[in-house]
């Protein structure tokens, strides 16, 4: 017989569809009250205990599985052309919680800009006004490693840039972070 922990993965069943579940195996003597009400207390059951019939149908609700835990990623900002002289804000929106740590900006574009806000949501992570180089947060900069707000899902991270040369340049910029229960 298939262990009942391990046929219907129950790591993912909850509520009252795992009570369904279990309340028709014992019913059908499929499951002893024993085994069900371990089921029921943690999510387990004794080994050899019979998959319930009505597994196949009645439609779980699915919740994800646990996250492998804090992952380092990166995030881009895209390609951007920015006019000389011009100010153009820059959105990202990650897709997951997000705590990002370091601001890396191109050795190849910084010299052409400055940065004149760095948000998170609404709040800027910047502890004074004015506007900083861009060269501060090259990938050869040193010291660039930031305590950072936590970004949620359907927060923006927005970068308020100036374009200080005389031509036309691509902004890029990558954000590297932390992503929480990913």
């Amino acid at each position: 017989m298939i262990p009942f922990r391990h046929a219907t993965g129950l790591d993912q069943i909850v509520g009252s569809q795992l009570q369904q579940i279990v309340g028709q195996a014992v019913a059908t003597g499929q499951m002893t009250p024993a085994a069900a009400q371990a089921v029921l207390t943690n999510n387990s059951a004794p080994l050899g205990a019979p998959m319930p019939a009505s597994v196949g149908g009645g439609n779980p609700r699915e919740v994800p599985l646990r996250g492998n835990g804090p992952r380092e990623f990166p995030m881009g900002f895209g390609l951007t052309p920015v006019a000389a002289g011009a100010n153009v804000i820059i959105n990202a929106n990650p897709q997951v919680n997000f705590r990002p740590s370091r601001l890396v900006i191109p050795d190849s574009v910084a010299p052409s800009f400055m940065i004149n806000d760095f948000k998170i949501g609404m709040r800027s992570q910047l502890v004074a006004p004015g506007a900083l180089p861009a060269q501060s947060f090259t990938q050869e900069a040193v010291g660039t490693a930031m305590a950072l707000d936590t970004v949620n899902v359907g927060q923006f991270v927005t970068l308020d840039v100036t374009n200080v040369s005389t031509q036309t340049v691509n902004f890029a910029a990558s954000l590297f972070g932390t992503t929480l229960n990913s």
